[in-house]
């Protein structure tokens, strides 16, 4: 995942990308000959939540507490909708999914959960670690509301 150009990794989900079209019902005809037409409207995204590791980094809590200020609406807040770009790999197909104006809404720390096994340092980026050992892991969740998703198959 990368955030405004910054790789933002460690990622272990991520819920599912929706986006779903809007229409307007027009009734067309009277009498015996009326009949109702659905015609697209606009459209809108649904939540994105992102799940990852708690790295040793606090820039998804310092975001989400940026943009839950109560000057979001003012001019300093200009930088906390940002653009993600998330990329996903399934044996050859690639798929990139850009989403525009995004901003948290609900951040949360999961409860201590069962331990993982480190398979290796990067993902955690913590040379301390020894490969194959086995730590107790706590979880970040980030939900993010959007104003556009694209989908652009490679």
């Amino acid at each position: 995942v990368e955030i405004d150009g910054l790789e933002i990794g460690g990622f272990q989900s991520v819920s599912a990308i929706e986006q779903k079209a809007n229409f307007v019902e027009w009734h067309e005809g009277s009498g015996w000959n009326m009949t109702v037409k659905k015609i697209p409207s606009d459209s809108n995204c649904e939540n994105i939540t992102l799940k990852r590791l708690v790295m040793y980094d606090n820039f998804l809590s310092d975001w989400y507490g940026e943009s839950t200020n109560n000057n979001f609406l003012t001019a300093q807040s200009k930088n906390r909708k940002r653009d993600l770009t998330i990329r996903i790999e399934n044996n050859e197909k690639k798929l990139k999914i850009e989403v525009t104006g995004a901003f948290p809404v609900r951040y949360k720390i999961d409860e201590l959960l069962k331990p993982v096994r480190n398979i290796t340092n990067t993902s955690f980026r913590d040379t301390r670690l020894k490969k194959n050992q086995d730590i107790e892991a706590l979880y970040e969740e980030i939900e993010l509301a959007c104003d556009g998703i694209s989908f652009i198959y490679e």
